[in-house]
């Protein structure tokens, strides 16, 4: 997911699920992961993210926040829904954060 454009898997998605892949990046692989979801992504698409949020009591995945979701992927796509689902985690106090984003800038390089 960091370098999806050398793999010549195409670029022009309308729809991406990540269900689990962000969270667990390092913050060098989130910058890559947005370049390369905006990369391969056509104007308008949309993006459904699902991962851990940043509960530090849980070991595994560092997780992601709306802050940094919104931080990150400012000036390419803008968050159009969250919500947490607990009922797809293990741990009630540890939701599933689901966000809904929107391509909004014109083609890319």
């Amino acid at each position: 997911v960091t370098a999806l454009r050398t793999t010549g898997v195409g670029d022009r998605f309308e729809l991406i699920v990540d269900n689990g892949c962000l969270h667990g990046l390092s913050d060098e692989g989130r910058e890559a992961y947005v370049r390369e979801m905006s990369g391969v992504s056509a104007p308008g698409a949309r993006l459904f993210l699902a991962g851990f949020g940043g509960n530090p009591r849980r070991r595994g995945p560092r997780g992601f926040n709306l802050p940094e979701v919104e931080r990150r992927f400012a000036g390419r796509w803008t968050v159009v829904g969250h919500h947490d689902d607990p009922a797809i985690s293990n741990d009630a106090g540890d939701p599933i954060h689901v966000y809904e984003l929107r391509r909004v800038d014109a083609d890319l390089p």
